[in-house]
C-alpha cells in the first residue's frame, strides 16, 4: 500500500527541520561572532582616535586663514539651475561643459576647486578628510531615487558636494544633511576615502603653490593659479613641473590602501567581509611600480576571484564601460579597481592641466596656440604628457581649433574632445563615462605677450569665436 502524502510530507518536514536547526545554530554563532569582530575592531580604531562614524569624519571648520571656508559633508536637494546642471554633468563625468564656458560656468567652477582646496589644507594639517555621502535606496543603489529627484544618477556623492560647497561660499544657507539609517550604517565607508583622495589630488598641487602665489586671500579664487592670468611665469613653472611628477600621488595611494581598516561593510543588504581589503592593499603595495597595466592585470585578477565566489560587483571586468569608475565608490562597493581607476583619471586631469597651462604660457609668449603639443618641448614642457586613462596609455591629445587639451578616455577612442551623445535624465540614455573623452579647456589670453606678466586678464563677458587653428 502506498505511504499517505500527508504522512510522507510530515516525515519530510521533521527531517528538514532537524537539519535547518543546527544550520540556524551554526548561522546564529557565526553573525553574532562577526558581530562582535566588527564591534571590537570599531571600539579599537576608535579608542585610537581614528574616525569610525560621520560625525567623526566631519572635519572642525577651516580658519579664516584657509580662505574662510567651511568645509561640509552636509547634502543638498535642491533643483538645479541649467547652469549648475551642465556644469555638474561634466564634473562627474571628467568632460567639460560646453566650450567655451560662460562667466557664470567660471564662477561655479572656481568655487568648487577653492572649497575642495580649503579641504585638503585642512587634511595636511592634521585634520579629518570629510567625507560625503549621498542617500540611496539600500536595494537599488544605481536608481534614480539616488539623487532625490535632481535628475542624475551618476556620481550621487560628487555632486551633493560640489552643489553643497557651491551654496555654502555663496553664503546660501545650507540645508541639514538627510541620511537614512541604512547611509548612517554605511558612514563608515572605507572605500570613500580612496575616491575623494582621487578628486583632490586633481587640485592638491595648486593648492600647495597658492600660499606662494595668493597668500590664501578670502578672495582667492583658484582660477589664478589654474590659468595664467597675470601669474608671473617663476610662480608658474613649478606648478606645471610637479602636475606632471605622479611619484608622490602613487606613494600616496599606495599609503591610503595600506592603512585601509577591514571594515565589514554592508551593500544592499550583502555582506562583504573586510578581510579581503588589507590583502589587497598589500598586493597594490608590492606591484605598484611604472608598470601601470601590471598593476590593473593584478587588481582585475584578484577582484575577479573575489567577486565570483561572493557574488558582489568587485570586478573591474564586470562593467566594461566603466560604470564601477564613477558608481562604484558611490554605492559601497569596496573595490580596490576603482580606487586606482580614479586614481588614472586624477593623474590624468593633473597632466592635463600642466599641457594646458604650458599652452598657455606658449600663447603669452608667442601671441597664438602652438601648432601641436610637441611644439611645447623641451622649453615649455619635458615631454608631452602621458594619457593614463587611454588603455594605449600614449599622449594627451590637443585641439587648437576647438581650444582643448583632453583624454580619449577608457574606451580608446578619439571622439575629438567632443560628447558622442548628448546626456539625459534616464541612466540608460546616458553614455557611459569611460566613452566621454576627458576635456581641459584653454582660455583666451586678453592681454597682449608683451603686457607684464603680472597684469591680470579678465574672462570675457561673452564667449568669444574660435581662433582660426594653426596649421599642423
Amino acid at each position: 500500500m502506498p505511504p499517505n502524502f500527508t504522512t510522507t510530507l510530515k516525515t519530510f518536514a521533521r527531517r528538514a527541520l532537524w537539519l535547518l536547526v543546527p544550520l540556524a545554530a551554526l548561522y546564529a554563532a557565526w553573525f553574532a561572532y562577526a558581530h562582535w569582530r566588527l564591534t571590537t575592531q570599531l571600539a579599537r580604531y576608535k579608542a585610537a582616535g581614528e574616525p569610525v562614524t560621520m560625525h567623526d569624519l566631519v572635519p572642525p571648520p577651516i580658519p579664516d586663514a584657509v580662505n574662510g571656508y567651511r568645509v561640509l559633508v552636509d547634502i543638498l536637494a535642491t533643483p538645479l539651475t541649467p547652469t549648475e546642471d551642465n556644469f555638474i554633468n561634466g564634473m562627474t563625468t571628467g568632460i567639460a561643459p560646453s566650450l567655451p564656458l560662460s562667466p557664470a560656468d567660471m564662477t561655479l567652477m572656481e568655487s568648487v576647486l577653492t572649497t575642495q582646496a580649503a579641504s585638503l589644507a585642512a587634511a595636511e594639517r592634521g585634520h579629518s578628510v570629510p567625507k560625503f555621502a549621498a542617500p540611496f535606496n539600500a536595494d537599488n543603489p544605481f536608481g534614480s531615487d539616488m539623487l532625490a529627484g535632481m535628475g542624475r544618477t551618476r556620481g550621487a556623492a560628487n555632486i551633493f558636494s560640489v552643489m553643497a560647497m557651491y551654496h555654502a561660499q555663496r553664503g546660501d544657507s545650507v540645508p541639514a544633511l538627510r541620511m537614512t539609517d541604512h547611509t548612517r550604517m554605511l558612514a563608515a565607508w572605507t572605500s570613500q576615502r580612496h575616491t575623494l583622495l582621487a578628486h583632490l589630488v586633481t587640485i592638491a598641487i595648486y593648492q600647495k603653490h597658492a600660499d606662494d602665489l595668493v597668500h590664501l586671500a578670502p578672495e582667492f579664487h583658484l582660477r589664478s593659479a589654474t590659468h595664467p592670468l597675470g601669474i608671473q611665469r617663476q610662480q608658474l613653472e613649478p606648478v606645471i613641473k610637479e602636475l606632471l611628477d605622479d611619484a608622490p600621488l602613487n606613494a600616496a595611494l599606495v599609503r591610503s590602501l595600506q592603512t585601509e581598516r577591514p571594515y565589514a561593510l554592508y551593500v544592499s543588504r550583502r555582506h562583504i567581509p573586510g578581510s579581503f581589503m588589507r590583502p589587497m592593499a598589500n598586493l597594490l603595495a608590492a606591484r605598484y611600480n611604472d608598470g601601470t597595466d601590471e598593476l590593473l592585470a593584478a587588481v582585475k585578477a584578484d577582484e575577479r576571484s573575489y567577486s565570483s565566489s561572493h557574488g558582489t560587483l568587485l570586478s573591474f571586468e564586470a562593467q566594461s564601460n566603466a560604470e564601477l569608475l564613477v558608481n562604484g565608490p558611490f554605492s559601497g562597493t569596496n573595490s580596490y579597481g576603482v580606487a586606482y581607476g580614479m586614481h588614472l583619471r586624477a593623474l590624468t586631469v593633473r597632466h592635463l592641466a600642466a599641457a594646458g597651462l604650458a599652452v598657455r604660457l606658449y600663447q603669452l609668449d608667442h601671441g597664438q596656440l602652438p601648432p601641436t603639443l610637441n611644439a611645447l618641448v623641451p622649453q615649455y614642457l619635458p615631454a608631452v604628457p602621458v594619457d593614463l586613462s587611454s588603455a594605449a596609455r600614449g599622449p594627451i591629445r590637443y585641439d587648437a581649433t576647438q581650444r582643448i587639451v583632453y583624454s580619449i578616455n577608457l574606451n580608446n577612442t578619439d571622439d575629438g574632445g567632443r560628447l558622442p551623445k548628448t546626456y539625459g535624465t534616464n541612466p540608460r540614455d546616458s553614455v557611459p563615462p569611460g566613452n566621454d573623452d576627458m576635456v581641459y579647456p584653454l582660455y583666451r589670453v586678453t592681454s597682449p605677450a608683451s603686457s607684464a606678466p603680472s597684469a591680470p586678464a579678465t574672462l570675457p563677458t561673452t564667449p568669444p569665436p574660435p581662433e582660426s587653428a594653426p596649421a599642423e
